[in-house]
């Protein structure tokens, strides 16, 4: 749940990669934020941050998750206030085959 729209929500996922070579999450989408953006929780001299991630690697064979202390999708601008900790809208998905991955 969010208060209002005017503060961020989180995004956490399970991505599996059944294929045989690596691929690479280069970003998420969502009708629900006008900017959704990957992020990973850096801590340093005991100090966190979460800067902004390019793209997240997810090895051939290997499932990567998005969850607290680690990557994780942040949705800024909220377009609606989001409730309780229900599922995103199908549209909210991470981006899937070549628009959202890069094989290598």
């Amino acid at each position: 749940a969010t208060i209002g729209t005017a503060r961020p929500a989180v995004f956490y996922v399970t991505i599996q990669n059944n294929g045989s070579t690596d691929d690479r999450l280069t970003g998420i989408e969502t009708r629900v934020a006008g900017m959704p953006m990957l992020h990973e929780t850096v801590t340093k001299d005991g100090v966190a941050s979460m800067p902004h991630a390019d793209a997240i690697d997810i090895p051939a064979g290997k499932t990567v998750s998005l969850a607290p202390g680690g990557y994780h999708g942040m949705l800024m601008n909220l377009e609606a206030e989001l409730k309780g900790r229900g599922k995103l809208p199908r549209d909210a998905a991470v981006r899937e085959g070549r628009r959202g991955f890069d094989r290598h």
